[in-house]
Parts: structure tokens; sequence; C-alpha cells
């Protein structure tokens, strides 16, 4: 459902993302539901210095937070299944420091805080962070046990852990689920805060203070839907193209998806394949993509992306029925024609010097006796025309027409003559001549699409 592709995340730069889809599946235990992830990055601009508490020692009120934003938007409909932060920071005292996370809606949830403070005024841990630390239900992690097991003045473990009891009371450091906090919300969409506080700034009143940086932090909700996520890879967003686009369809739910649709400006949805090459007029389109699965569920959320496209290619056009090159006909000409451009409008056709005329296959042709020559050109939806049109030269020959016609004006009169006269026998022979005259003027005459070239020549 998301387009955009996460960059790497490194200590002093965490890259600002847009959102992307996670790699959950459908679960065997409930056939159609999927988890779609969509990660956001905070807002630019938004990390920096931790500020420091001004109190001389431990146990003082955590100074104004560091508030890093996270602009929650577009998320599919359905329940809140995972929340996830990652976070970038630099800090020289871990039990300083602390992490929480305020939804929209005020509910709250401690990642970390007063790391190994077992008393409101215990300086805590004295590890340092120094790296990207990610915080999941998922992790194996216990943060409080690596921070003893790191030392003093060691570096705390960059790595994935579960979020944690605050320290400084009873129960400090117990693993928590960050879920669970945020499960209940109807709508998760609006801002949500990672707030970064630090307790104290001079611990011991020697004017040493240990000041932390924040470069950077991602928020990743997965929600539960009803069809499987849909994933959009080409051209850039809003890229502007003179050639056709062309866009690999997949879904992070992989053999889960068996099938995509596509519509192109909010147009009828239609079923299409990976790669996928929309058939456009010049100018700005939206396109967009949901995958199927095998009951028919839609991804409720389709991939979107936005180009442009300016047409400067004209389309190509064959003759593909009709007489052949130089030859002769009788009375009339049916012509077939096609191009391979997939973005083909329609077609102008002018016989001779003749203005062009729109027109369609199969084209038929009627002219005075005489050598014409017929020309198509195939105009694409931009409005791009052909500039060799498919030219055919023929020779029209009325006269064996007109001889078929009189001979068949002749057998209608014998017959006609017959049934006046009561002439059963006569009325016999005067029908099978009018049969006979009729596939003569049928094969002079008329020149229906089926009949063959080879049958186009003169008897």
């Amino acid at each position: 459902m998301r387009t955009a592709a996460a960059r790497g995340l490194a200590i002093g730069a965490l890259a600002t993302v847009g959102l992307v889809a996670g790699p959950s599946g459908p679960s065997d235990a409930e056939p159609g539901y999927y988890e779609a992830s969509t990660t956001f990055a905070a807002a630019a601009g938004s990390a920096g210095p931790v500020p420091e508490d001004a109190a001389i020692g431990c146990g003082g009120s955590a100074a104004t937070a560091l508030e890093l934003p996270f602009a929650v938007s577009a998320l599919p409909p359905g329940p809140i299944a995972d929340v996830s932060v990652e976070l970038s920071i630099d800090h020289g005292w871990a039990g300083d420091v602390g992490a929480t996370l305020v939804a929209p809606d005020g509910s709250a949830h401690v990642l970390f805080g007063a790391t190994g403070a077992t008393a409101p005024d215990d300086c805590g841990d004295e590890t340092y962070l120094d790296g990207l630390y990610t915080f999941s239900d998922d992790a194996a992690g216990d943060w409080w046990a690596a921070a003893a097991e790191a030392g003093n003045w060691d570096e705390l473990p960059r790595g994935s852990y579960r979020t944690s009891a605050p320290g400084g009371a009873d129960g400090g450091g117990t693993p928590t689920g960050i879920t669970a906090t945020f499960a209940h919300l109807a709508a998760a969409e609006g801002t949500w805060l990672l707030r970064v506080t630090d307790r104290t700034g001079d611990m011991w009143g020697n004017g040493v203070t240990w000041p932390g940086r924040v470069h950077g932090a991602r928020l990743t909700i997965t929600v539960g839907t009803t069809g499987p996520d849909t994933t959009i890879s080409g051209p850039p967003s809003g890229v502007a193209l003179t050639e056709p686009p062309s866009y690999e369809l997949s879904s992070p739910h992989g053999a889960a998806a068996t099938g995509y649709e596509c519509r192109i400006d909010e147009g009828e949805w239609q079923a299409c394949a990976s790669p996928y090459s929309p058939v456009v007029a010049s100018g700005t389109h939206v396109l967009e993509v949901r995958a199927l699965d095998a009951e028919g569920n839609a991804d409720p959320v389709p991939a979107s992306t936005t180009f442009t496209y300016a047409d400067t290619r004209p389309p190509e056009t064959e003759i593909t029925g009709g007489p052949a090159e130089g030859q002769t006909i009788y009375r009339r000409a049916l012509y077939t024609f096609s191009s391979p451009d997939p973005d083909v409008a329609g077609y102008q056709c002018h016989l001779d010097d003749r203005v062009p005329v729109d027109c369609a296959s199969p084209f038929e042709v009627g002219t005075p006796p005489g050598t014409h020559t017929l020309s198509v050109a195939a105009v694409d939806l931009s409005g791009n025309v052909d500039p060799v049109p498919a030219t055919r030269t023929f020779t029209m020959d009325p006269a064996r027409c007109d001889q078929a016609r009189r001979q068949l004006r002749t057998a209608e009169r014998i017959l006609r003559k017959a049934k006046e006269n009561g002439d059963r026998g006569a009325i016999r022979q005067a029908k099978k001549r009018v049969r006979r005259a009729e596939r003569a003027h049928a094969a002079a005459c008329e020149w229906p699409a089926e009949v063959p070239a080879d049958r186009l020549t003169p008897r």
C-alpha cells in the first residue's frame, strides 16, 4: 500500500522516510486477515539536544522534554496490531534519560526511563547510549538487563528491546507491552509525540553534566486489514516522462496476493498484472493499484503514484486485410487495419487526394473506375498522427460487376415470365438460372471481409 522506500538508519542521521509496507502476512487462524505496517519519520528539524534539568543531584524532576512529532495519516482501516519506535540517540548516562510515546488522544507509554534506578534519588545505570535502539513487543532484548551487563562507563549495546517500566520506584525495569497501550485507538491518525527527557543536570554539584542528543526517530504502526497490502515500484511519484511508464506491482503478503486491479484518474478498476504500463494521453495522471487475494478481498487503501506524460511519439499503422497491393477489384473493397501501439484512439482514412476522414476497421471503399490509393493513419490518445500512413493501391474495374448485374436482371425477368405462364418446368429452370446469376453477382460486386485476397482477382 505504500510506495516510499526506507533509507538506512544511522547515528547522526535518521533518514526522513515516508510510508513503508511491512512484511507481515495473512493469519492462518483468521483467513482474510492481514497486517499492514506503515512507518513515519519524525518531523524534519525536530531532532536535537535533550534539555537538561537545572537541579543538582539525582532525582530532580525532568526538564522540558524534547518533542519529536510524527504526522500519522493514510492508515488502512482496521485495529492497531503493533506499535514500534526506532530512536537514534547518544547520551553519556543511561540512568539520566527517558523516552515516552504519546498518541493523539493523550495515551502515553514509557519506552524507558531512569534505567537502573531503584529509588527516586538513585542516579541509575552509568552506561551510555550511542546508536540506534528499537523498541518493540517482538524484541527479545531486556533493556535493564543489557545495561547491567554492559557495566559502568560502557556502551549499552545497540539493538532491539522490549519497553520497560521507569526506574525510581518498585517495579522499575519490568518489561512492558507498547502495543497494548494503544490498541484501543479507533482512529490512530493525527500527531504522535516522542518525548525525550533528561532528569538531572549536574549530578554531583561539580559542574559536570551529561548532555544528550537525539539524531532522529521513526514510528511504525501496524494495522490489521481485510485485504493484502500493495506496493508499486517504478518511476518516482511526480516524475515527468516522455516514454510510457512501467511499474512493478507486488505485495509484502507474497503468494496471498493472487492478482491486482489498476485504475487511472479514478476511472473503473480493471484487472492488471506486473509489469504494468498505463495507456494514457499526455498530461498528469494518478495510478492506483490494489492487490486481491483468492477470496476477492482487496487492499482497502490502494497504492498510488502520480506521473506527467508528454507523448511526442506518433503511432504506426498497418493495413491487415483487403485487396492486395495493385489488385483489380470490380465494385468495392473492404479493408482492415490496426496499430501495434496500445494508445491508439482512432484512425484517419483518405482516398487519393481527398480530405482525411475519421474511420474504423473494417473500412469499405467504393470509387469510380481507375487506379486509386487508400491511405490510413493511426491517431493516438494525445492526438499524434502517424506521419507515414499505411497505403494500398488498387484498380477499380466495374465492367464485370455491371455485366453480372445485367445477367441477374435478365434471369429475374425470365423467372417472372415463367410464373406468369404457369409453366412449372420453366419455373424450375428459371430459379436455377437466378441462383447462378446471384452467385456471379456476389462474386463480382460484393467483397465481404472474409473473402480471401486470392479471390479478389479477375476471373
